[in-house]
């Protein structure tokens, strides 16, 4: 599938043997697992084991694409045979497979022919500070709230006093959004309380910024439409669709 990879991708493309196929795999130490794209894992009839794996992130954290599945293979990179090597599925990769950290680290070093006429590069483990590794590069991860200044303090709002039947609530909905990957583990000097709005027939497990972050969040103006141009445009509509999203 060379085909199909960036032309700055090349310098990094190898051959390796995938259960006695040999197929061309993408080095990428900035991966932590090994990866391979459903179609190919088809192609060589792999067993593929489906579950509900959830999300993996790309290399921008907003970005996110869905796991298809896993396979195991059996993988050779030069002299050597690495056994059940796991293999995660995902759609529309750069090359057919992408070699991580996963597999690499295994061996004390990955050297990458080149024609360059200046002496070798050599970046060490991440385990000592006087080393480097283009692995452990220090990534800016998008901010979580654009609008808010970074000179401003942040604020701890103190526990809220709940029932019983809101500590259930709470435990049941927590477990059920970390399952689905829809919030994750956080370590933050900010402090918002859930708040659980009861209504009928169905509890919402809603987030209370009005004490934290709204408070010093620069507005983003935005004009609101106007009712008539709304009804304008819907009357020159003939079919319409109505959606009820999970969860709102």
């Amino acid at each position: 599938m060379l085909t199909n990879i960036n032309s700055s991708l090349r310098e990094s493309i190898i051959e390796i043997d995938i259960n006695g196929q040999t197929k061309s795999a993408l080095l990428d130490t900035g991966a932590s697992e090994n990866f391979m794209d459903t179609k190919c894992a088809r192609m060589m009839n792999l067993k593929i084991r489906v579950k509900p794996y959830g999300n993996v992130s790309l290399a921008d954290k907003r970005q996110k694409t869905k796991i298809k599945g896993k396979v195991v293979a059996d993988v050779k990179i030069g002299e050597k045979v690495n056994h059940n090597v796991q293999f995660t599925l995902l759609d529309d990769l750069v090359a057919e497979i992408i070699v991580g950290l996963d597999l690499l680290k295994k061996h004390k070093s990955v050297t990458l022919e080149f024609d360059g006429a200046l002496k070798p590069l050599v970046f060490g483990s991440c385990n000592t500070t006087k080393r480097l590794s283009v692995a452990c590069s220090k990534i800016l991860y998008p901010k979580l709230f654009p609008g808010l200044s970074n000179k401003t303090k942040p604020i701890k709002i103190p526990t809220r006093k709940y029932s019983r039947d809101d500590k259930q609530f709470i435990d049941k909905q927590t477990k059920e959004l970390l399952k689905d990957q829809v919030i994750e583990e956080s370590y933050s000097p900010w402090r918002a309380q859930v708040v659980v709005v009861k209504k009928d027939p169905k509890w919402r497990l809603c987030i209370d910024y009005s004490q934290t972050v709204n408070r010093f969040t620069e507005e983003d103006a935005f004009p609101i439409p106007r009712l008539d141009y709304l009804i304008n445009n819907l009357a020159q509509n003939k079919y319409f669709s109505k959606y009820n999203l999970r969860s709102a």
